[in-house]
């Protein structure tokens, strides 16, 4: 479950501003009005839409917004920013992944003195935030690293790879 951007993380939409409305599109699913959280419209750094305030709510039907906001003076091409509580949604970023994999190999291990707690992953010369594709882990070290090598734990860790990479790869 996570906060996204339509248009940058998740989907896309399109603005109608002579009629005050925004399609929202999904990725094949219709949106739920709960679940819209927020719409500013960047351009003219202007909230069009808040959840939370109900002189700048809205109707929802099927994947279009109508704003109770009026938007007459604004363009169809103005840029919104348009934040949607997704359910399916995931963000794993690289870091993340890593500490879970290394979590992993070393319950594979099963090494007594490692904890949670001592695990870190540093990026030296600067951070990685997000992965965009990831095709394949085909391999994880050669006969006589401890274990790594065997088919049984190659095809565990690739099994364990596809469940992270699909929380990546929308």
């Amino acid at each position: 479950m996570a906060k996204v951007m339509v248009g940058v993380d998740y989907g896309s939409y399109s603005f109608n501003a002579a009629s005050s409305q925004v399609t929202l599109n999904l990725n094949g699913v219709f949106p739920k009005l709960e679940a819209i959280l927020l719409i500013t419209n960047v351009t003219d750094n202007i909230i069009i839409y808040n959840f939370a305030n109900p002189a700048l709510g809205g109707t929802l039907s099927g994947n279009v917004l109508t704003l109770d906001y009026s938007t007459v003076a604004m363009s169809d091409t103005d840029k919104l920013q348009i934040w949607y509580y997704n359910e399916d949604a995931q963000q794993t970023d690289l870091v993340d992944l890593a500490l879970s994999i290394k979590r992993d190999i070393q319950m594979i291990r099963r090494e007594p003195n490692m904890t949670a707690a001592g695990l870190n992953t540093v990026i030296a010369g600067g951070s990685l935030t997000t992965v965009s594709a990831v095709s394949s882990l085909t391999y994880f070290g050669g006969s006589g690293d401890g274990g790594y090598g065997t088919l049984a734990h190659q095809t565990w860790l690739n099994q364990k790879w596809l469940l992270y990479k699909n929380n990546i790869i929308t």
